[in-house]
């Protein structure tokens, strides 16, 4: 029994090779057997004849080639969806916000991305391991997806970023208790492989049209409005700004920077002495990372060191740091002062 969607096209093969006497060579048809399986089958077509050569009908031959089939699904499916959480990919989310705009277009209705981003999830990786931060990314896509309507995309970028596709919404209301409801479920506990995990989250909010009329627009807004919320103290959420592509861009610029930052010398130490009240001298010094950029000048730890963080640069640099402070230790006891404690802050 032919599929419905292969039914009528069945048919019109059948009724061309009958008036044109030529046949029909590799011919993919979905089948539904009486059970409701499906197989999928390669066929080929010739007209039949009789005695005398007319055509009185068709005949074929059909080569199941349903693994074939399964097998291409599956690659397709892996290349539009998130290999560990199944949710959508960055193709299959610009393909639905692409349609998602063109729907609100003629209904006149905005279309909001929300950016998602778990607050210091690398502090679980660290704590707990990779293992129980994937189940975590998992629960999290769950949770995501019971927050939202069936027209609604949730889908993941890597990492630990998500995104939310919100269609045919009213007015800025509408969505922000969307964003407020995906932080509040985020807040509740995780209880993932015996530990009880506490997390939250930062969303930056883009809306169609005003702040752009494409997906990748959209979501490169919503990301710089995320960054926002991460600055605003996190576990909140913010909507995108002009003026907040400005800050973007320098954003990534000192990103790009701080990977060449350590080779090539900008990292300087600064030490600050701690002095005993009682013992009337110097017992520990504070050695003080810095930042001399080439051409921001000195940068402040509280914009940089967050970065180190996110990158995953900190291991690298924290490692330079304790190199140069033993050695300027050495230096001073080799000047005749005495041995002090040196903690890195």
């Amino acid at each position: 029994i032919f599929s419905s969607e292969h039914a009528d096209q069945a048919l019109a093969d059948e009724q061309e090779i009958v008036r044109t006497g030529q046949a029909k060579i590799g011919i993919e048809e979905k089948e539904t057997w009486p059970d409701g399986h499906e197989d999928w089958v390669l066929t080929t077509k010739v007209p039949l004849k009789d005695r005398r050569g007319q055509i009185i009908g068709t005949m074929g031959i059909a080569h199941n080639i349903t693994d074939r089939k399964q097998a291409e699904l599956r690659v397709q499916y892996m290349a539009l969806h998130d290999a560990l959480t199944g949710l959508p990919n960055r193709i299959l989310l610009e393909d639905r916000l692409g349609q998602a705009i063109a729907l609100a277009s003629r209904n006149r209705k905005l279309v909001a991305v929300l950016m998602l981003d778990l607050d210091r999830f690398k502090d679980v990786n660290d704590s707990f391991g990779h293992y129980i931060g994937d189940r975590l990314l998992e629960a999290v896509s769950v949770r995501l997806q019971a927050c939202l309507r069936a027209s609604d995309i949730a889908a993941r970028l890597g990492g630990d970023e998500f995104i939310i596709g919100i269609g045919m919404a009213a007015g800025k209301r509408e969505i922000e208790t969307v964003a407020r409801k995906v932080l509040a479920t985020l807040t509740e506990p995780f209880q993932i492989e015996g530990h009880a995990l506490q997390i939250s989250a930062s969303i930056g909010i883009s809306v169609y049209p005003a702040d752009g009329e494409n997906a990748e627009t959209l979501i490169q807004f919503a990301d710089a409005a995320m960054y926002d919320a991460k600055k605003k103290g996190r576990g909140t959420h913010c909507f995108f700004a002009p003026e907040l592509t400005e800050a973007t861009r320098h954003r990534q610029k000192l990103e790009n920077d701080l990977h060449q930052a350590c080779t090539r010398g900008e990292f300087v130490v600064h030490y600050q002495p701690l002095v005993s009240v009682s013992l009337g001298r110097i017992t520990a010094v504070e050695a003080l990372l810095r930042w001399y950029h080439p051409e921001e000048g000195l940068i402040s730890p509280n914009e940089f060191i967050p970065q180190l963080e996110e990158l995953g640069l900190m291991v690298e640099v924290g490692e330079w740091v304790l190199r140069t402070a033993c050695l300027q230790n050495l230096a001073w006891q080799k000047e005749g002062l005495p041995k002090v404690r040196v903690t890195v802050n």
